[in-house]
C-alpha cells in the first residue's frame, strides 16, 4: 500500500510541476524572454502526450508563438501546425483568445494552411 501511495505522489508532483513549469514558460513569453520560454517548454514536452486535448493545444501554440518570437519559423511552423491541426479536430481545444493568437501567428508565419 505504501508504494502505491508514494507513486501516486510522484505522479501527481510531477504533473504540479509541468503545470508549474507551463505556467512559468508562458509568463517568460508574455515578458518578452522568448529564450527562457523556450527551454522552460521544451523541459516538459514529453510530459505533454499524457495531456488533455486542450492542454495539449495550448502547449503547441506557446511553443510556436516562442519559436516565431526567436525568428525560428521552421519550428513555429511545426508547432503552429500542430495546434491548427488540433483546433480543426476539436475546435474547443483552445478558448476564443488563443484561437485568435493561433490565427494571427499563422498569418504573421506565413506558412500555408489546407
Amino acid at each position: 500500500m505504501r508504494g502505491i501511495q508514494l507513486l501516486v505522489a510522484s505522479v501527481a508532483l510531477s504533473f504540479f510541476g509541468c503545470a508549474s513549469t507551463f505556467t512559468s514558460a508562458k509568463d517568460d513569453l508574455r515578458r518578452g524572454d522568448a529564450a527562457n520560454a523556450r527551454l522552460k517548454l521544451a523541459s516538459i514536452e514529453a510530459d505533454v502526450a499524457t495531456w488533455s486535448i486542450s492542454e495539449r493545444a495550448e502547449y503547441a501554440l506557446e511553443r510556436g508563438v516562442t519559436h516565431l518570437s526567436l525568428g525560428d519559423r521552421n519550428a513555429a511552423t511545426v508547432w503552429l501546425t500542430k495546434a491548427d491541426e488540433m483546433v480543426r479536430s476539436n475546435p474547443q481545444a483552445l478558448s476564443e483568445q488563443n484561437r485568435a493568437r493561433l490565427k494571427v501567428s499563422i498569418e504573421t508565419s506565413s506558412f500555408p494552411r489546407p
